[in-house]
């Protein structure tokens, strides 16, 4: 059954879907950004390792240029992280209107269902009602021809 809310109802959804796949995008920052992280870190040690084996290859430039990657990708992951938080924080809200607006139509539907039963209720009683009236007078006027004989 249609509702005034259905339109609403659509678009709702479709938010908070549109929510749910920017979280999985934003996650999928996060999670990259740490994998990046990972790498770079592992690089770094293998690096040292390297470079504290030879003398003639000083490491000094590369760890401070990796050090500062390191830095750009711990920003860049506490501002996926502040989004993501952000993020699921408005989803909640958005999936708690949507719920809201689901109850309303739920009782619109029920109120709507419950007036349709009302009237077949009283439709069918007019025509019992109908039915038992024009028995009555056809008894009625029964005993008044059984009574005028």
């Amino acid at each position: 059954m249609k509702t005034p809310y259905d339109t609403a109802l659509r678009a709702m959804r479709r938010d908070v879907d549109d929510l749910r796949t920017a979280i999985g995008e934003t996650n999928g920052q996060v999670i990259e950004l740490d994998r990046r992280r990972e790498a770079l870190v592992a690089r770094m040690h293998q690096e040292a390792a390297l470079c504290s084996t030879d003398w003639t290859f000083p490491a000094d430039a590369y760890l401070a240029r990796a050090r500062e990657q390191r830095e750009t990708l711990a920003v860049e992951r506490h501002a996926a992280e502040t989004r993501l938080e952000e993020l699921r924080h408005e989803a909640v809200e958005r999936y708690g209107s949507l719920r809201a607006v689901e109850g309303a139509a739920d009782v619109y539907r029920a109120d709507a269902e419950r007036a349709l039963s009302a009237a077949e209720q009283a439709q069918a009683d007019d025509f019992t009602g109908a039915r038992f009236a024009r028995q009555l007078r056809l008894v009625r006027e029964s005993r008044v021809e059984a009574a005028q004989r």
